[in-house]
């Protein structure tokens, strides 16, 4: 079986980091194209503001950031069940507030792109001028076949999704600011 993960808050008091981190803004970086970057990066750093009611999540709400921003036990999860076709880059988070530094986090770019969607069981709602999906009212999957789909990769129809496999799902499913959806229960 595969999986939406929702890259959104679980709760109200996880931090979501606002706005595009000005090195990611500067460089045009994308972490979220399903591509390899083929250069080296340097540290990426990442202003961010907590309210005191607020508190980190593994899975760091943060748009901006063009990928996902996860804690290094996140990582760790994924390397130990051998998912190969994730990329990581060191952040320094910086807390506006106080200045402390948190050098726990990577950005997470998921490498690899699938056309897996299957439009004639699924209710979309496409851009009738350039083919695009706008809204998903409910997604189903195309048969993988006897090969499967990787464990992890993103809808190349719909970048912003990422598709999991059960083993990545039980991998990940103790840590915090991951929510999985079936793909037919899963609306945008």
């Amino acid at each position: 079986m595969y999986w939406v993960i929702a890259n959104e808050r679980s709760d109200e008091n996880e931090l979501s980091i606002d706005g595009i981190p000005p090195m990611i803004e500067k460089n045009d970086w994308n972490f979220n194209s399903g591509e390899i970057i083929h250069i080296p990066l340097p540290v990426i750093e990442i202003p961010y503001t907590i309210e005191a009611s607020e508190r980190k999540s593994d899975n760091l709400i943060a748009h901006g950031c063009r990928g996902l921003l996860v804690h290094k036990k996140i990582r760790v999860a994924l390397d130990n069940i051998e998912t190969s076709n994730v990329d990581y880059y060191k952040t320094k988070l910086i807390n506006r507030n106080n200045g402390n530094v948190d050098n726990e986090y990577y950005i997470a770019n998921v490498i690899g792109l699938i056309d897996c969607i299957d439009h004639e069981k699924s209710k979309l709602v496409i851009d009738e001028d350039d083919g695009d999906i706008e809204f998903i009212d409910k997604m189903v999957l195309k048969d993988p076949g006897n090969e499967g789909y990787p464990d992890i990769f993103r809808i190349s129809e719909f970048l912003p999704i990422i598709i999991v496999s059960d083993s990545v799902k039980m991998a990940l499913k103790s840590f915090s600011g991951f929510i999985f959806y079936k793909p037919e229960d899963y609306s945008l």
